[in-house]
């Protein structure tokens, strides 16, 4: 095997373990089917659409079913270009709309989901998880009337300012501090 095919080996596999492949053929990072959190490689788990189903009805409030139909379009709409495996499941639950089917072997169906360890770990206890979309963490879109107005202006209206600082520092022995600052605003 040449350098070059082992640098292409290594970079496939580091792909392999950062994004998931969905039904279309493109990447895209694991988000849980039921928090919408983005996961991190240790983080990810996947369940099987069967064993999902039996342990469904966990994520169906009465709360969930009060909601404006702005709203449940939100977690549910996104679906219909999507795998079928989500549309099936996506009548009467909210779900993460950046979430997608994989497949649990590599030449089989889509018929597995990406979730997080802790919602994973609830479902099957029977509990509802604590970030779960279906525990009231929606918000739908915002209202056409602030999605028109310009950065600047939606700038005016925020309650809350967020800045940070970001410091880059890097040396060791015998050699000089060299730094970085950013201020954010």
């Amino acid at each position: 095997m040449t350098s070059k095919e082992k640098l292409i080996k290594i970079l496939n596999n580091a792909c392999d373990e950062l994004l998931v492949q969905d039904a279309d053929g493109s990447y895209c990072p694991p988000v849980c089917l039921v928090c919408d959190k983005l996961l991190k490689y240790n983080e990810k788990k996947s369940m099987k659409v069967s064993d999902f189903k039996r342990y469904k009805d966990v994520l169906i409030t009465k709360e969930c079913n009060s909601l404006q139909k702005e709203i449940k379009d939100c977690y549910r709409g996104f679906l219909e270009g999507n795998n079928k495996v989500l549309q099936d499941m996506s009548e009467d639950v909210l779900l993460s709309p950046r979430s997608v089917a994989i497949k649990s072997k590599r030449n089989g169906p889509y018929d597995s989901l990406i979730i997080c360890k802790d919602c994973k770990r609830d479902i099957e206890r029977g509990v509802m998880p604590k970030w779960a979309i279906a525990n009231g963490y929606f918000f739908g879109t915002p209202p056409k009337c602030i999605s028109e107005l310009t950065e600047i202006e939606r700038a005016f209206i925020t309650p809350v300012k967020s800045f940070g600082y970001v410091y880059v520092w890097t040396g060791g022995p015998n050699q000089k501090l060299k730094g970085t600052l950013a201020y954010i605003l």
